[in-house]
């Protein structure tokens, strides 16, 4: 008998053994997941709204440290990613605003209160082409809307930073 063939076999039945117990226990393991992810999620919605109130508050590094929290608990909040561009708004720091937004607007591609802020931190870019974007964009979702006029307005309001006036 060739001693080289033993092994490989003895490795083909340990293999078998492996996936038949993986198998088994694949449903069990997609319960439990499904569970702990019922979980986080509820978990992520609590902490979106405390990053919420902190925001509204202006407690900036509180919104921060919860939004983040809310991130590991489900990272593919668009919520989150909105609510820290608009964190990096409230800072001044419109690259970063930009960069969370812009998350949030591919998970959520039509998410009227995503283009909004999406519009907003287009301007706070100077990029008043980008922002008139996601005005058409809402307005096809929902001409009337308030976050449609909140951005309409915002715009016409949008002086370029060569054409502002400076005040002593």
């Amino acid at each position: 008998m060739n001693r080289t063939k033993k092994p490989a076999i003895w490795l083909l039945f340990v293999a078998l053994a492996a996936i038949g117990f993986t198998a088994t226990g694949a449903a069990t393991a997609a319960a439990a997941a499904a569970a702990v992810r019922e979980e986080y999620q509820q978990l992520a919605r609590s902490l979106l709204e405390d990053g919420r109130i902190a925001l509204r508050d202006k407690r900036f590094a509180d919104a921060k440290s919860v939004l983040q929290q809310a991130l590991v608990a489900n990272p593919g909040a668009p919520q989150a990613f909105l609510l820290l561009g608009q964190v990096a708004l409230a800072e001044d720091d419109a690259a970063e605003a930009n960069r969370l937004i812009g998350i949030a607007l591919e998970l959520a591609p039509k998410a009227q209160e995503v283009l909004l802020w999406a519009g907003k931190a287009a301007l706070a870019k100077h990029d008043k082409t980008e922002a008139e974007a996601h005005l058409a964009q809402l307005q096809s979702l929902c001409a009337a809307c308030a976050m449609t006029q909140e951005l309409a307005q915002a715009l016409a309001a949008y002086v370029p930073p060569d054409q502002a006036v400076s005040r002593p």
